[in-house]
């Protein structure tokens, strides 16, 4: 069954006390376009999470960055580590384990998800790092698209990387606790 839902659907939950946030992006990009970036450090480095400890650090950076509390856990993600179609990453600088993300394929598209970095590590160019290395080990496997959400502070990042904006994200958001007073 289809839904048609109204052109101003954002604008009419506004009006609802909903907050509005358009400053996410969907993107894409044909692997072909793909731009391989030069690494800013010497001390990064990037490992496939092979094992149930290594997901437990990956969940660590991912709850952490961000969703600043626990909303992933080890039971939600331990079955796709062992799923052939999903691939997840490690970024380490200086011997800490800082970035993460993780690639899930179907067919000849891809795409990446939860990409996080700790705080305290950005712009260091772990996540950068992180990113080739996936997009890398996707081309190997003959993938032809990728698509992302990006938040505001990663779209460059992936514009540097050859990804394009589809259309802008909107996440309309309810303080339930406001709206019951």
């Amino acid at each position: 069954m289809l839904i048609n839902l109204p052109a101003n659907l954002a604008e009419l939950l506004s009006q609802k006390g909903f907050s509005i946030d358009t400053s996410g992006s969907c993107m894409m990009m044909e692997i072909d376009d793909y731009v391989k970036q030069a690494p800013h450090s010497n001390h990064i480095e990037v490992k496939d999470v092979c094992d149930i400890e290594q997901l437990r650090t990956w969940l660590d950076i991912v709850n952490a960055a961000l969703f600043g509390c626990e909303l992933v856990t080890i039971e939600q993600f331990s079955d796709i580590l062992n799923l052939e179609n999903s691939c997840f990453y490690l970024g380490i600088l200086g011997g800490q384990a800082v970035t993460a993300c993780l690639t899930i394929i179907n067919d000849d598209t891809s795409v990446l998800e939860m990409v996080a970095t700790l705080k305290e590590y950005r712009r260091k160019g772990v996540a950068t790092a992180t990113i080739d290395k996936a997009l890398i080990d996707l081309h190997k496997k003959s993938i032809k698209t990728i698509s992302l959400r990006a938040e505001t502070d990663g779209i460059n990042v992936y514009r540097r990387m050859g990804f394009k904006e589809c259309f802008v994200r909107t996440v309309a958001a309810c303080d339930w606790g406001k709206r019951r007073k």
